[in-house]
């Protein structure tokens, strides 16, 4: 089952997001699908304009807490995409965080640490992530555990710049 989690964080989602769920009743829905035996994975998305430093830290921390074999989607570096005529690009343009061309929208971080962050993340990605992706097949025995290895790579990556250590060997 897929959940769009989208934030592990209340504030993110009601805020940011505009959504009524909350941690508590994520929780609630995560332990009766296990108890049915039913797999779940979440939909998430770490980086959006407003995200700080401190802000990831608690996230990552909240993701390993949850169960980070339950986002699936790490190596697509989850980060907002900006649908034009939604709500929540009118915040981003409102906020002075739009780049807007025909048919394409990009946000820049407001936080600086934050940008460097992910800019270092995306240099990374580039350079040891890239290459193996191009390499690698759905139809080849192996290639699974050679994407399975990367999605670690990058959360011990991450984790390690976030000053979560603890959290990046887990």
């Amino acid at each position: 089952m897929l959940i769009g989690v989208e934030s592990l964080s209340d504030d993110t989602l009601h805020r940011i997001y505009g959504k009524r769920q909350d941690q508590a009743h994520l929780a609630d829905i995560i332990q009766a699908a296990d108890q049915c035996g039913i797999t779940t994975v979440a939909s998430y998305i770490l980086w959006h304009p407003w995200q700080t430093v401190a802000g990831i830290r608690r996230e990552l921390a909240a993701i390993q807490a949850f169960g980070r074999h339950r986002i699936p989607q790490f190596m697509a570096r989850s980060k907002l995409l900006v649908i034009p005529g939604t709500v929540i690009e009118r915040q981003i343009r409102r906020a002075g965080l739009l780049d807007e061309a025909p048919f394409e929208r990009r946000f820049r971080f407001a936080d600086p640490g934050v940008h460097a962050l992910y800019g270092e993340l995306a240099a990374w990605f580039q350079h040891e992530a890239l290459p193996v992706l191009s390499s690698l097949s759905e139809d080849r025995a192996g290639d699974i555990t050679s994407l399975a290895r990367l999605k670690i790579a990058e959360w011990q990556w991450l984790t390690a710049r976030a000053g979560l250590a603890g959290a990046a060997g887990a």
